[in-house]
C-alpha cells in the first residue's frame, strides 16, 4: 500500500513503467529555446522551480489528472509525438549518439509506440477498484483497493536511451493520472532539446514539463519535494544530501561499459 499521496491507504496506480507506477507526474520545460509559453523555463532554473511546482501541484489538485479521458488524450498525444516527429527523433538520436534509423526505432522508438499502445489497450483495467477481502468483524461490508495517483513526479533520464528511459516513465506516469517534470541527461543534448522543444506542444502544457541542464540542475530539483522520482543514471545525483530523502526508484547505470585490462592486447 502506498501512502505517498495522502492518508489514505492505497495502493499506486499501474502505470506498467518495468515496475513503476507513479501516480502524479509533472515536467519542467527547461530551454533556451522555448518560449515560456510553451511551459519551459530560462536558463536560470533556480530562480523559477519553486514557481514551476506549484503551478504543477495545482494542475494536479484540480483532479483533471484522474479523469480517465485526460490520460487517454496525453497517451494518444505521445503517439502523435512519436509518429509525426520520427524523422526529428532520428536525426537527434543520430548527433547524441551516431544511432542508424534501424537501430533508433528498434531500441526506442518501435519500442515506445507498443508500450504506449499497450498501456492505452488496459488503462481503464489498470485503473478499475479491485475487490479485496475485509475482516470478518465488518460483515456485511464489502472492501476495494481503489488505484490512486502519487501527484508529482520527476524523471531523470539516461544519455544512452535518452528517448525511451525519459517517455517510458512519462508514460506511466500520466496513466496512473500524475503530474511530471523530466529532466533529460545533458549528454544527449539534441535528443534533450527535441523534448524540451515538442512535450509542451503534444501534452498538456500545465501537467507535463522539460527542465535542462546538468548535474547542478538536478540537485537544485532534488531540494524540492517530489512524491515521486525516478532515476536513470549513474551515482552523481546520488551523491547528493537530499537523494535519500526522497521516494526514489533507480535504475543505475555506469557511464562508461568499456573495462579495460593489461592482459587484453588493444
Amino acid at each position: 500500500f502506498n501512502t505517498a499521496s495522502g492518508a489514505r491507504f492505497i495502493p499506486q496506480a499501474r502505470a506498467r513503467h518495468r515496475g513503476h507506477q507513479p501516480a502524479s507526474v509533472h515536467f519542467v520545460s527547461y530551454s533556451s529555446s522555448a518560449s515560456v509559453s510553451m511551459g519551459s523555463l530560462h536558463e536560470e532554473p533556480g530562480h523559477g522551480i519553486g514557481d514551476l511546482l506549484s503551478g504543477l501541484q495545482e494542475a494536479y489538485g484540480s483532479g483533471r489528472t484522474k479523469d480517465l479521458a485526460w490520460r487517454r488524450a496525453q497517451l494518444k498525444g505521445l503517439l502523435r509525438l512519436l509518429t509525426e516527429k520520427e524523422e526529428e527523433i532520428f536525426d537527434a538520436l543520430h548527433d547524441d549518439l551516431g544511432k542508424h534509423r534501424a537501430e533508433s526505432y528498434r531500441d526506442e522508438l518501435g519500442a515506445l509506440v507498443k508500450s504506449v499502445n499497450h498501456t492505452l489497450k488496459n488503462l481503464e483495467r489498470w485503473a478499475a477498484p479491485e475487490k479485496a477481502q475485509a475482516p470478518l468483524v465488518s460483515f456485511p461490508a464489502t472492501a476495494l483497493v481503489v488505484p490512486e495517483p502519487l501527484g508529482v513526479v520527476l524523471v531523470f533520464s539516461c544519455w544512452n536511451l535518452p528517448l525511451g528511459l525519459a517517455l517510458e516513465p512519462v508514460s506511466g506516469a500520466l496513466a496512473a493520472g500524475n503530474v511530471v517534470v523530466v529532466k533529460p541527461s545533458e549528454l544527449a543534448p539534441s535528443t534533450a532539446a527535441f523534448l524540451a522543444a515538442n512535450i509542451p506542444r503534444y501534452l498538456d502544457p500545465k501537467a507535463v514539463k522539460v527542465i535542462l541542464g546538468g548535474p547542478e540542475v538536478g540537485e537544485q530539483l532534488m531540494e524540492h519535494r517530489w512524491d515521486k522520482v525516478l532515476f536513470t543514471g549513474n551515482n552523481k545525483l546520488e551523491n547528493s544530501p537530499s537523494f535519500f530523502t526522497k521516494a526514489v526508484t533507480t535504475d543505475k547505470i555506469p557511464s562508461n561499459y568499456c573495462h579495460v585490462v593489461q592482459e587484453v592486447p588493444m
